[in-house]
């Protein structure tokens, strides 16, 4: 890790160049322990990318106190948080409102209801569903659609 009197000139000179071994040093810890956070692939590329986009960002506020490790594996916990927030807000009004109907539509559907709302309705609901058990532990997933279907 530079010293702080390097760091300011790598960022006048050779910041990018600074910062792509840092990645380089550091994507395979990062990646692991936002794996380990969310326990999905996907989500730990996202989070991984995202700890570097605002580590890159942010990289004039690092102090050099502490090793790089230390300092994006706090952003790194940071942004899990931030996303799995995210991730667990549940946007049933949004979907329903984007469908066209509403949630009272959903919690009570009438039987008067044409085909087409009836299918509109279902695939609200279809929506909601996955956005709910996308929240899931993959074990939970499972026992909740087999006892729902």
């Amino acid at each position: 890790m530079p010293k702080k009197e390097e760091r300011g000139e790598c960022l006048s000179e050779n910041f990018t160049e600074l910062f792509d071994q840092l990645y380089r040093d550091n994507y395979v810890k990062v990646y692991r322990l936002a794996l380990g956070l969310t326990h999905n692939f996907s989500d730990a590329e996202d989070i991984s990318q995202e700890a570097f986009v605002r580590a890159f960002h942010s990289y004039h506020t690092f102090s050099g106190q502490s090793s790089f490790f230390t300092w994006i594996y706090r952003i790194t916990v940071n942004v899990a948080n931030d996303y799995m927030r995210q991730r667990s807000k549940l946007p049933v009004y949004e979907i329903a409102e984007e469908a066209g109907c509403s949630v009272d539509d959903l919690a009570d559907p009438h039987l008067a209801y044409g085909p087409e709302t009836r299918l509109m309705v279902n695939e609200v609901m279809r929506v909601c569903m996955a956005a709910f058990t996308e929240c899931l532990p993959v074990n939970q997933r499972k026992v909740f659609f087999l006892t729902v279907d």
